[in-house]
C-alpha cells in the first residue's frame, strides 16, 4: 500500500502545479496543495507508527501452548487504518477538487487525473475499504491501478479481531474486488498464529517498507520545499479560512 501512496505523490507535479497558480493568482490551488502536503505527512506518521508496532510484535511474539502471545493490540492497529482511511479520503477529495481547479488550463493534468481515478469507484476506494476492515496491504509491487490480469496473489495483513461466526472464504472471495472472481488471495488474521508471523516477516523483509517510507518522506520534504518557494502564505491561509467554512 506504500507503492499507492506514492505513485499519487509522484502524479502530481507540484513544482509545475504551485507555478502554475503563482502566475494566476489561484488562490484555491494553492490551500489545495498545502491541505494534500499535510495529509500526506500524517499518512507517512500513520505508517511509520505502524511498521514500528508490527515489527516489535514480530520480536517479542512466542508461542505458549496452542496460543501466540503478541504485543499488537487489535483496537490500536485498526484506529491506526482506520485514520489512514480518513486520510485517503481526504486525500481522494483534495485531488478531485485541484483537478476541477486546473483542468481547463492545464490539459496535461487532465490525463495524470484519468489514469490516477480512471473511474468514480476506482484504487482509491479499494484502498480505503481495505483500511476500514482493518487490513493493510502488503502487494507492494502490484501494478497501480491495481491490476485485474492473472497470476497475481493480493496480499492482507488482517489487523483486527474476526467477528464471531465470519465467513472467511465469503471474504477472500471480494476482498479485492466485488465482481467475485476466483483470484490468490493471502489473507491472515493476527488469531492464525504462525501463519501472520509469516506472511509478516515476508513482508518486512521483501517489501521493504523502512525503505519505502524513506522514500515517501523524502518526495514530501522537495514538494514542501517546492510549496515553499512558489506560494505565499498570505495567500495559502486566506483559502484555507474559505475550504474550511465550506467544510
Amino acid at each position: 500500500m506504500l507503492s499507492f501512496f506514492m505513485s499519487v505523490l509522484k502524479s502530481l507535479d507540484f513544482v509545475k502545479l504551485s507555478e502554475f497558480q503563482r502566475g494566476r493568482n489561484k488562490r484555491k490551488v494553492s490551500a489545495r496543495l498545502h491541505l494534500i502536503l499535510v495529509t500526506a505527512y500524517d499518512i507517512i506518521e500513520v505508517f511509520e507508527e505502524l511498521i514500528k508496532l508490527l515489527e516489535k510484535s514480530l520480536k517479542e511474539y512466542r508461542r505458549d501452548g496452542n496460543r501466540y502471545i503478541m504485543s499488537i493490540n487489535p483496537s490500536w492497529t485498526e484506529s491506526l487504518l482506520r485514520r489512514q482511511a480518513d486520510n485517503l479520503g481526504k486525500l481522494d477529495r483534495l485531488v478531485r477538487d485541484l483537478y476541477a481547479e486546473v483542468r481547463v488550463l492545464d490539459p496535461a493534468f487532465e490525463k495524470t487525473y484519468r489514469d490516477l481515478v480512471p473511474s468514480k469507484f476506482g484504487i482509491f476506494f479499494e484502498a480505503q475499504q481495505l483500511l476500514w476492515q482493518g487490513r493493510l496491504g502488503t502487494h507492494e509491487d502490484h501494478p497501480v491501478p491495481y491490476s485485474r490480469t492473472a497470476g497475481l496473489t493480493y496480499r492482507t495483513l488482517w489487523l483486527s479481531e474476526i467477528p464471531k461466526d465470519h465467513d472467511r472464504q465469503q471474504d477472500i472471495k471480494y476482498l479485492h474486488a466485488d465482481d467475485g472472481m476466483e483470484r490468490s488471495v493471502i489473507d491472515v488474521n493476527m488469531k492464525d498464529g504462525e501463519p501472520f508471523f509469516r506472511e509478516l516477516a515476508r513482508y518486512l523483509e521483501e517489501e521493504r517498507p523502512h525503505q519505502r517510507l524513506i522514500a515517501l518522506r523524502e518526495t514530501a520534504e522537495t514538494y514542501k520545499q517546492a510549496l515553499m518557494e512558489n506560494l505565499s502564505l498570505e495567500d495559502v491561509l486566506l483559502e484555507l479560512g474559505r475550504l474550511n467554512r465550506a467544510d
